[in-house]
């Protein structure tokens, strides 16, 4: 069953949302930060936070600190399972990234929706 975020205690809210926002810099646009989100939440099926942390900086340094969807979209799924080999199912994690990246930029031209209806 699925629990409404809001009915959460305040306490709960606030730790769900710090965890996920350190997954993105606040200093970058809010379409990068939504989309580095939706990198770390792909990368969380079957991965403890570290381990997420871990594969976020590397992403970031193979392409960089504010890497986009067209990154992702373009990139060869060789080399993002090798940058995030560490990571439970790499070559998996890797397609579903360069997949999803493709489905960002040809539904919603590049930008990660606030909402899907």
């Amino acid at each position: 069953e699925e629990i409404p975020f809001t009915s959460l205690p305040i306490e709960q809210q606030i730790k769900i949302r710090t965890k996920w926002q350190n997954f993105s810099n606040p200093n970058h646009p809010i379409e990068i930060r939504r989309f580095h989100l939706w990198v770390a939440a792909k990368l969380h099926v079957r991965a403890h936070e570290t381990i997420v942390t871990k594969a976020m900086v590397a992403i970031r340094a193979f392409f960089s600190s504010d890497f986009t969807v067209q990154q992702i979209a373009e990139a060869k799924q060789e080399e993002i399972a090798q940058v995030i080999s560490f990571v439970n199912m790499p070559n998996s994690k890797a397609k579903h990234l360069i997949r999803g990246s493709l489905d960002i930029v040809k539904d919603w031209g590049g930008d990660v929706p606030e909402k899907v209806e």
